[in-house]
């Protein structure tokens, strides 16, 4: 059995160090470590020098920035493996992931998989305060998540529904998983021991991955700028019930609309003050969940802050565009 990894790369190189050593640490070798690179910075300077010392790694540069979705999808094109994966630089993997990947793949049942996600133990504060993030969300971080979403493809199988699409810049490996699942072979949101008790294709890992967190506050800037820029209409129509959850961008703001307005009438300060009540939920809320204050505090502020920057950077793109669309 051969494995290809295909990791799309931009501007990682306080991170790809690492990722290299760990991934080459693997307790079975990669067939293949394949990069697709958009860099700016000294990246793939640092994945060349790697290169050179171990032929499991592969580079492939693109000056112009052409999005996650075709890297991705180019990077499927150029493996050799049977088996493609897919990973991001801030991912850091258990040592026996390559292990566990070929003794799931080795039943000829199983087409696609994906791992289990676990978190990196938040030292700094904003690392906290995602930490919360996570147990306010459900995401305990120690159990399967997003199984709709495949990580691990049968390469036969990726490319009999055309890869990822790439005209997304976000969300590209979840609209795959969905489109794999209303053909009536992928993933669904129940449990995968139900799943394949029911004949279905797809497995679990049995090997943890760890997405890390932003550690500070320029990472988690560059995270929202990022995914603001990553926007679609398409996306935020498809997920616009996401949009209104407790925290999220409706949510915050109505919150500063009221409380904008109410120093115009009483009305909108009573709804203001109803909203802050709301508010003091949320956080008491995740002080019960996580038994923290001030990193409790800290996701509430960030949330609302995560909101001005997306938008910011979602809005600015729509502004430009036209102008970049001349160039």
């Amino acid at each position: 059995m051969k494995i290809s990894f295909i990791i799309p790369i931009f501007n990682e190189k306080d991170i790809i160090r690492e990722f290299l050593s760990r991934m080459l640490a693997q307790s079975r070798k990669p067939l293949e470590l394949i990069f697709v690179d958009e860099s700016k910075d000294e990246t793939p300077k640092i994945i060349e020098e790697c290169a050179k010392k171990n032929q499991h790694v592969r580079l492939f540069h693109f000056e112009e920035k052409k999005g996650v979705s075709f890297s991705k999808n180019y990077g499927a094109k150029q493996a050799s493996g049977d088996i493609i994966v897919f990973m991001d630089a801030d991912m850091f993997a258990d040592a026996n992931l390559v292990e566990e990947i070929e003794k799931t793949f080795s039943d000829e049942r199983i087409l696609m998989a994906s791992w289990k996600d676990t978190g990196v133990q938040p030292k700094t504060f904003i690392a906290k305060c995602y930490f919360v993030r996570a147990r306010y969300y459900g995401e305990t971080r120690k159990d399967v998540k997003q199984v709709y979403a495949p990580r691990c493809y049968r390469k036969k199988i990726f490319e009999k529904f055309n890869g990822f699409d790439e005209k997304l810049k976000y969300y590209e490996d979840v609209e795959l998983g969905e489109r794999i699942a209303k053909s009536g072979l992928g993933f669904s949101k129940k449990a995968a021991n139900e799943e394949l008790s029911s004949g279905k294709s797809v497995a679990v890992i049995n090997a943890f991955v760890a997405h890390v967190d932003p550690a500070s506050f320029k990472d988690f800037e560059k995270q929202n700028a990022w995914l603001g820029d990553s926007l679609s209409f398409r996306i935020l129509w498809e997920k616009r019930k996401v949009l209104f959850k407790p925290l999220g961008p409706a949510y915050w703001a109505l919150f500063f609309s009221l409380f904008a307005l109410s120093f115009l009438h009483s009305a909108f300060f009573y709804a203001f003050l109803a909203m802050l009540a709301s508010v003091l939920f949320e956080f008491t809320r995740c002080v019960a969940i996580t038994k923290t204050i001030l990193p409790s505090a800290g996701f509430i502020a960030l949330s609302a802050l995560k909101v001005f920057i997306t938008a910011f950077a979602y809005a600015k793109k729509l502004i430009l565009f036209p102008f970049k669309k001349k160039q």
